[in-house]
């Protein structure tokens, strides 16, 4: 059965002990994994190219990357190498300082504005990731999702012109309301973080990532991609969403 699917990456450096969340996926690893996708024939696309691609008899992955740390600019320069794109979803608020906040990712510093360029001259895809990145939108005011959403759209229309543009769903939080303002502020699509591949009826405003681990082996990758495990994932993301639901932090 062909596959198709978005991979979900964030950090791409050197392991840190604190890194509980397993954000940060060495670069060796994320090569590792790239040069297998190669090898076993998939199509690697940006998102914006697969969910706009027609029927394949291969395999198609996308390779997303959320929150526009720095250090992802190595991944960049490997898959420039390697001829191939990738998504990259930004924070235009922040752009060359952090995130903000007491978390220990978030004083990861983020690309500036001259790594956004090389990012466009290699030809990669710029995306949204809120403008400020403030927390789940789920959480914040009406006035505050409406702003977030529609002047990172704004940002990265001026930034980057004649790009469509996409939204990757700060946190993985969305509601049907959080949704529709993506949707209204003229981004062409949204990725969430809930497991899974890309389906024949497509929510282009919903769609389903694979989160890649520092922790993950090589095993547990191809686990991840083929599919294998994949109900297990699903309802253990089901399950913590319930569970942060309920304690106020989506």
């Amino acid at each position: 059965m062909i596959r198709k699917i978005i991979l979900m990456y964030h950090s791409i450096g050197r392991p840190e002990a604190g890194d509980r969340m397993g954000l940060k996926v060495s670069l060796g690893n994320f090569e590792r994994q790239v040069d297998w996708l190669i090898h076993q024939d998939w199509e690697i696309l940006t998102v914006g190219e697969l969910i706009r691609s027609k029927l394949s008899e291969k395999n198609q992955a996308a390779i997303s990357f959320d929150d526009g740390y720095r250090d992802q600019l190595s991944a960049a320069n490997s898959l420039h190498k390697r001829g191939l794109q990738g998504t990259f979803f930004i924070i235009p608020g922040r752009a060359g300082q952090t995130m903000g906040g007491q978390t220990y990712y978030s004083q990861w510093k983020l690309m500036g504005l001259a790594d956004l360029k090389l990012l466009i001259k290699y030809g990669h895809e710029i995306g949204g990731h809120s403008y400020s990145h403030p927390g789940p939108l789920t959480l914040q005011a009406k006035s505050m999702i409406k702003k977030e959403i529609e002047n990172c759209h704004q940002w990265i229309q001026s930034f980057n012109s004649g790009q469509e543009i996409g939204f990757s769903y700060p946190h993985g939080a969305s509601s049907s309301e959080v949704e529709a303002s993506v949707q209204k502020a003229g981004y062409k699509y949204a990725c969430g973080s809930r497991p899974g591949s890309l389906g024949v009826r497509l929510d282009n405003f919903c769609l389903p990532r694979i989160e890649i681990s520092g922790r993950d082996s090589m095993e547990d990758f191809k686990q991840k991609v083929e599919g294998r495990g994949e109900i297990w994932r699903v309802w253990r993301h089901d399950l913590m969403r319930k569970i942060w639901k309920i304690q106020g932090r989506v």
